[in-house]
């Protein structure tokens, strides 16, 4: 896989934070009920508001540090071609265009898949009408291409978009086969996000 494609910048962030997002580990990443009640405990009870704002954002977590050479690569992630066919299949979808030249139907999702939080359909539209930072990529064993990526809207999740990738002579050609979230917790997207607020509030790093 071409080095453009990479954003080792990022890299750190998601290796640092990371759960297992394919269970090849065999490792779980979810706290056990004891400490889900200690800590639900301390937490002061907030009733539900439907004009309550959520703050994303927190000043007392350090930014990530970038030279004037890695925002300039950073803005131009959004104009690479995987990242462009992953802009495109998310407008089909809200078209209502489920099997394009960008988006397989395979990533729709079903009413089987999303309850599993797999497929667009399993998550809220509000998400793929905003938009995205891309955090990291990953060139599968299976020749496929995986982006993390962050919505900006609501940055509250992490999603994988996997991509397949046709390769024939020197043109690559991508279209979205799956979509789901990674199995990063609260408090560890909460950091991410707040690392990255910089570039999560700028349009020029978004796609």
């Amino acid at each position: 896989m071409n080095n453009r494609y990479i954003l080792t910048i990022f890299s750190i962030i998601i290796i640092l934070f990371s759960c297992s997002n394919n269970e090849k580990s065999g490792k779980s990443s979810t706290p056990d009920s004891n400490s889900i009640a200690q800590n639900n405990s301390k937490k002061p009870f907030i009733p539900y508001r439907q004009d309550y704002v959520v703050n994303y954002w927190d000043e007392n977590i350090k930014e990530l540090e970038f030279s004037q050479e890695n925002l300039t690569e950073l803005a131009n992630i959004k104009n690479q071609p995987p990242v462009i066919v992953l802009r495109k299949a998310f407008n089909d979808f809200l078209a209502g265009k489920y099997q394009t030249n960008n988006l397989d139907l395979s990533a729709v999702g079903d009413s089987i898949t999303i309850r599993d939080n797999n497929g667009l359909k399993a998550f809220a539209k509000q998400y793929y009408e905003g938009k995205f930072l891309a955090l990291n990529f990953n060139e599968q064993p299976d020749g496929t291409l995986e982006i993390l990526i962050m919505p900006n809207l609501k940055p509250d999740i992490i999603f994988i978009a996997q991509l397949k990738v046709s390769r024939v002579n020197d043109t690559e050609t991508f279209q979205l086969v799956n979509f789901y979230k990674t199995h990063h917790l609260p408090d560890e997207i909460h950091v991410i996000r707040n690392q990255s607020r910089r570039l999560l509030k700028d349009d020029k790093f978004l796609f």
